[in-house]
């Protein structure tokens, strides 16, 4: 009897066995530390039988710097999303480097966003095709200063209401 839900392992020829418990169609996601990772998403419910080749990883480097003043930024956050991919690959990494530089060793292959952050910034997206196993640097990643939202937060009668969340998204 195979195991029919959660996280699996191949054997040492690469083949695994997993018994579908769910209707309808599915989705597989293929991981491992030195190769990209590939998501088969939807898979239709009748495909009992998948190959999958990995791709070698790729290896990124680059700095983000202030789109106005081309000083670096100290403190970011950097993520990166193969395209195809469910929300739960933004796996966010935090930088903080005098220069603003960032090192990705084993950055994902193929069709990517790289998706960066910082306090004070909007947020920027660069769309990168990374070939297997290349080493691309010099990336440089530019964000521009982000504006201030004040505001206040009152009940029905007029009083100010306070320990509300407030959340600012895109």
């Amino acid at each position: 009897q195979a195991p029919s839900y959660g996280q699996f392992t191949t054997d040492a020829n690469g083949e695994f066995k997993i018994a579908r418990t769910m209707n309808g169609d599915y989705f597989l996601k293929v991981a491992h530390a030195n190769y990209s990772t590939v998501y088969l998403d939807p898979l239709a419910e009748d495909a009992n039988s998948v190959s999958v080749v990995l791709q070698k990883r790729a290896s990124l480097e680059g700095r983000v710097i202030d789109a106005d003043t081309g000083k670096p930024i100290a403190q970011f956050e950097l993520s990166q999303r193969v395209e195809g991919a469910r929300a739960e690959g933004d796996r966010a990494r935090s930088f903080t480097d005098s220069e603003g530089k960032f090192k990705l060793a084993r950055a994902e292959s193929g069709n990517t966003v790289l998706h960066v952050r910082a306090d004070g910034y909007q947020p920027e997206q660069i769309e990168l095709d990374l070939a297997p196993g290349a080493s691309k640097s010099n990336v440089e990643v530019r964000l521009r200063p982000g504006g201030i939202v004040t505001g206040t937060v009152v009940s029905s009668d007029g009083g100010p209401v306070a320990d509300v969340e407030v959340l600012i998204g895109d």
